[in-house]
């Protein structure tokens, strides 16, 4: 079983594969590559479903208003005319705006814990993968159950 899921505010992509008694995370986004594989066995039974938004869209959205600011102060010291100013810094304001409304759409987790605690892996349940997602979810807490 093989789940992809792609995260646009961080410009990243997780692939989780079960393979029998194996649970292999590949991440990759612009900075990392990187693979990790769980034995079922380090998986708790008890796992947690949550409902949260992406706050990556907020480091975004910071990103366009700090850009937007130094425009402002370009135009404070008319380093511009002011058209440019309008015809840049307009936009990525309202670039940021979206971002931070984004923010605020929210997407259903189911989070996996180890046996220590920690957080292993989520799995994002959305339209295009619940059903295969829910599976994977029947699935790896069937074997971790049996262990």
């Amino acid at each position: 079983m093989e789940i992809s899921q792609y995260y646009p505010a961080r410009l990243a992509k997780v692939k989780i594969q079960v393979v029998e008694n194996r649970v292999t995370i590949y991440y990759k986004d612009l900075f990392h590559d990187q693979k990790e594989e769980l034995d079922i066995k380090e998986i708790s039974p008890k796992y947690i479903n949550s409902r949260s938004g992406d706050p990556n869209w907020s480091n975004v959205g910071w990103f366009f208003t700090s850009v937007g600011a130094v425009f402002a102060m370009l135009l404070f010291f008319q380093v511009f005319d002011r058209s440019v100013y309008l015809a840049i810094a307009i936009p990525l304001l309202i670039l940021a705006a979206i971002a931070f409304i984004l923010r605020t759409i929210k997407n259903d987790y189911v989070v996996f814990r180890r046996n220590t605690g920690q957080i292993a892996f989520s799995i994002r349940l959305s339209g295009k993968n619940r059903e295969v997602a829910e599976n994977m979810v029947k699935y790896i807490i069937s074997h971790v159950e049996q262990t």
